[in-house]
């Protein structure tokens, strides 16, 4: 298969995927304990721009991170509980993005006449948050997978750890890395590659949602229909390995008994930021030191081993611009092709 490195490198390319993408598919924004009370609010990046999930008192609204005065950042941290003020002049906004104070306000002779920062549409599955265009975006992209990702988010225990990570990386490099089984024997070793290359395995698609079961016991079912006939009614299997990339740049992953997102937030054609969240689930409880051991030495180990093979590939990518290579792709690696022939 031929490619080219401006695949991963062009202003023009990119942003024709992101005038794309944001319209049809949302963004999982996180899951719904971290906006419980008044005053929480959850940083993240909407296709290339920053957005606030806010808790007012009687709902969740999402609006942009730029302050109608002079387009100033009103929040830095990711998350946290703090009132919406503008730390540049102070002016000040509600809870779901109105603005409500100007300090010295008749010093302007012209204010805006729009009251509102840009707003999102919040939807919801179960207990996961994502940020929509429009209405309706995440039934109609989720498809038939609604009712199993709700299905799978009610039955979680709690947020056991969850981290942002910046990858100087375009999204794509990041997505692709996460289709890939190829690539887990050598880069990660001692933990996700420590069984070797896959046997037991079948690959499945969902609409556009590209689904891996697989196993290192031939006991275990890697029978994506009879999981998701077990799961509606309420019948959790968390035996082997199951990972539903949610297109485009989402991957949520049930091993080791738990429960935890990869979510690449696309900030720039060349910068990424994984926001990651594991959980731990009702129907499986797990011990404290069980879970410790599981983000130390298996999850933050893989997930910064790709960081690394993932910058490294980006930076030779843009120094040989345009760079036209031949690719050949293995059995493990047959998702990228289509993740690619849906991106297109």
């Amino acid at each position: 298969m031929k490619n080219n490195s401006s695949y991963y490198t062009s202003k023009k390319i990119y942003n024709t995927e992101i005038s794309k993408l944001k319209l049809n598919y949302p963004v999982f924004v996180t899951n719904l304990s971290k906006l419980q009370n008044e005053g929480d609010y959850v940083l993240f990046n909407f296709y290339g721009e920053e957005y606030i999930a806010a808790k007012s008192k009687n709902k969740i609204s999402i609006f942009q991170n730029r302050c109608l005065h002079r387009s100033f950042p009103l929040k830095e941290k990711i998350n946290g509980n703090e009132k919406i003020i503008c730390p540049y002049h102070g002016w000040f906004y509600n809870y779901e993005g109105k603005l409500i104070g100007i300090p010295q306000k008749s010093c302007f002779k012209v204010l805006p006449k729009k009251k509102h920062l840009n707003q999102l549409i919040p939807e919801v599955c179960g207990k996961f948050l994502f940020a929509s265009f429009k209405k309706g975006n995440l039934k109609k992209s989720l498809g038939k997978l609604f009712k199993v990702v709700e299905k799978i988010s009610n039955n979680i225990n709690k947020l056991e750890y969850s981290d942002a990570i910046e990858y100087n990386a375009n999204w794509k490099l990041c997505v692709e890395n996460s289709l890939d089984e190829y690539h887990i024997v050598k880069v990660h070793p001692t933990n996700a590659g420590y069984y070797g290359y896959m046997k037991n395995y079948k690959y499945y698609e969902e609409g556009k949602n590209l689904i891996l079961f697989s196993s290192e016991s031939s006991k275990d079912s890697i029978d994506y229909k009879e999981f998701c006939g077990n799961i509606l009614k309420d019948k959790f299997d968390y035996s082997g390995y199951k990972i539903f990339n949610l297109f485009p740049s989402t991957s949520l992953t049930m091993y080791f008994g738990l429960l935890y997102f990869t979510n690449f937030h696309i900030v720039s054609k060349e910068k990424t930021i994984n926001n990651i969240e594991v959980f731990s689930n009702k129907s499986h409880k797990v011990s404290d030191i069980y879970v410790k051991k599981f983000v130390d030495n298996f999850f933050t180990r893989s997930v910064f081993e790709d960081k690394e093979i993932i910058e490294r590939y980006q930076k030779k990518l843009e120094k040989n611009s345009p760079y036209k290579f031949q690719e050949y792709f293995s059995v493990f690696e047959k998702r990228i092709k289509t993740f690619r022939k849906f991106l297109a």
